[in-house]
């Protein structure tokens, strides 16, 4: 399917609200994650907000550690939301698939790696006034530098990257009703 320059390659998953597509770009070699929303969703009194949100909070963030969105194209049915591809999966996923190869959890060192990435995105979140209120695994996902790490779980060799924005607020620096905890 062609959206414009974008070619949807082959669904990678399904959302709360709409599919999520490998995708390409006319002239680029690089590849995205598109999520796909229907209109009639995004635009129903119960998601508008949530929708509008994540797109405001996303195109406000730039750091390596949240996801980037590229851009945001529709038709006449549908919202696509261009992003940065990750290609390890949640980091839900990545841990189950981690217990089946080593027999084990995560190690410290594993986490303590994982964890750096994480609490620094926050800091950096938190620093704009942005509280992401929807911190999950599911909600985290992993980049791996290469196929070989990807395949042997070697989380040395990946970066996360925190999703899913939706439920975010921004709050107001003024107003001293909230701690800043980093």
């Amino acid at each position: 399917m062609m959206i414009d320059d974008l070619s949807l390659i082959k669904r990678l998953g399904q959302g709360s609200f709409g599919e999520v597509f490998l995708t390409s770009k006319k002239g680029h070699s690089q590849l995205y994650a598109t999520k796909k929303i229907p209109k009639a969703i995004a635009d129903s009194e119960k998601v508008k907000k949530y929708f509008k949100n994540e797109i405001i909070i996303l195109q406000q963030l730039n750091h390596k550690n949240i996801m980037k969105l590229i851009e945001i194209k529709q038709t006449k049915d549908n919202y696509y939301l261009v992003c940065e591809l990750c290609n390890g999966g949640s980091l839900n996923e990545c841990l189950d698939k981690y217990r089946k190869i080593n027999r084990k959890p995560f190690t410290e060192e594993v986490v303590q790696y994982l964890m750096r990435q994480i609490v620094d995105a926050i800091k950096y979140i938190h620093h704009n006034h942005i509280i992401h209120r929807d911190l999950k695994l599911d909600n985290i996902l992993v980049n791996f530098d290469n196929e070989e790490d990807k395949k042997n779980m070697n989380l040395f060799g990946a970066q996360v990257k925190i999703i899913d924005f939706g439920f975010a607020i921004h709050l107001d620096p003024k107003k001293k009703n909230w701690l800043l905890v980093l």
